[in-house]
């Protein structure tokens, strides 16, 4: 069985070095600060998450492509397909 190495965690905060992170009580965010913006949220619940990338893409993983990034990982509908 071989096993996928995921890449490092990246913040795209785009405008320089990160001066503060937070995160509130519910744990489902991530505050960033930079020079140039107060506030930046990302989302880190599951659900949040997917249904931020299945609104970005407007669809889902098809199966080779599930396959190809989720190898060990058996294959499931996603984004509402039909």
């Amino acid at each position: 069985m071989s096993s996928y190495a995921w890449p490092a965690a990246r913040l795209p905060v785009g405008d320089g070095p990160v001066l503060a992170l937070g995160f509130p009580q519910h744990g489902e965010e991530l505050h960033v600060t930079t020079a140039h913006l107060a506030d930046r949220t990302g989302l880190l619940g599951p659900r949040r998450v997917a249904d931020a990338v299945c609104a970005r893409t407007g669809r889902g993983l098809s199966e080779a492509e599930w396959r190809r990034y989720l190898p060990s990982v058996s294959y499931r509908r996603t984004c509402d397909q039909a």
